[in-house]
This record gives structure tokens, sequence and C-alpha cells, in this order.
């Protein structure tokens, strides 16, 4: 299973970082493409847990938490997360995850853990900028509008200022 493997492997045909984690051992096994996408080299990274909860922002991991204590009670089948993972390099990427057990003991604990981790960078950073630009018009006083099939469903108070009618108009 080499670097890049696009055909099989953990998550190779799915662009996708790919992470089986035994919970009772700790032993976690990290696809190439999860390697890859954090800068790393096949085999550089140890195979435990600890070394992807270490590489996750502090300020993602009470989200984390949070998002998974469901799925490792059984209370939810899946886990969605968007948080940021530490590169090799020191910077920050953000990743799309879904968890998954696979397979629980008699009593319903859980053994086995599949995620899958996708790059989203250049979306959160276009969000990021979005929401910002978004904010600093309203805070300039720009008119702002929704709609929704053709009927207004949003209008900010500039907006009313502007056009002189009331919201409710």
């Amino acid at each position: 299973m080499g670097r890049g493997n696009a055909g099989g492997g953990l998550g190779g045909g799915l662009g996708a970082g790919v992470t089986v984690w035994d919970i009772t051992t700790g032993i976690a096994t990290y696809s190439p493409h999860w390697h890859d996408m954090l800068g790393y080299a096949v085999g550089e990274i140890p195979p435990h847990a600890d070394e992807w909860m270490n590489r996750v922002h502090p300020d993602d991991m009470p989200l984390i938490q949070a998002e998974m204590e469901p799925l490792l009670s059984a209370k939810t089948p899946t886990a969605r997360l968007e948080f940021r993972m530490r590169c090799k390099d020191g910077r920050w990427k953000w990743v799309l995850g879904y968890a998954l057990i696979v397979s629980r003991d008699n009593d319903g604990q859980p053994l086995r853990l599949i995620g899958v981790n996708l790059e989203i960078d250049d979306r959160k950073r276009a969000e990021i900028v979005r929401d910002a630009l978004f904010g600093a018009m309203v805070d300039a006083g720009v008119g702002l509008f929704a709609l929704n099939r053709g009927q207004m469903v949003f209008a900010n108070a500039a907006m009313t200022t502007i056009t002189g009618y009331t919201p409710e108009e």
C-alpha cells in the first residue's frame, strides 16, 4: 500500500483519509491519504489514536468530545464533525470527519471505529471570507434582503430605511 495509492487500501479510491481505531487497545491505522493530507510520510506517525487527537486544534476538542459521546454510547449511529488538524509544517487544515462504530461487545461497548476525514480547507476559508464580508456589509449599513422563490423572506434594518418599507411590507 504505497503513497498515493489510487486503487486499493484504506481510503485509496475515496480521496479521503481513513482511520481504523481499535478502541480497546488504542491502536489506530491511518491510510496513506490521511498521512498525505497532513503532510506526513506513511509510517511517520505512530499507530495510536492519541496521535490523531494530538493533531486536533485545542479549541475544537470540546466539539469533538460532545459529538463523539452519543456515538460511543450508541445513542447515534454516526458522528459528523468539522475541525482543524495540525499539519507537519505547523499550519492548521480544516477537515470534515465522519465516524462510525463498526463493532461493539455484548454489553454494547464500542470496540472498533472507522473514521473518514476529508480536507475542506478551501471551503472553510471561503465561508470565513463570506461571513466577514456579510458582517462588514451589515456594519456599514448596506441594505440586504433575501428571496425565496420570488418572495422576500428577509430584509435588514438598512434595507427598510433605504426603501421606506417596514419589515412586514
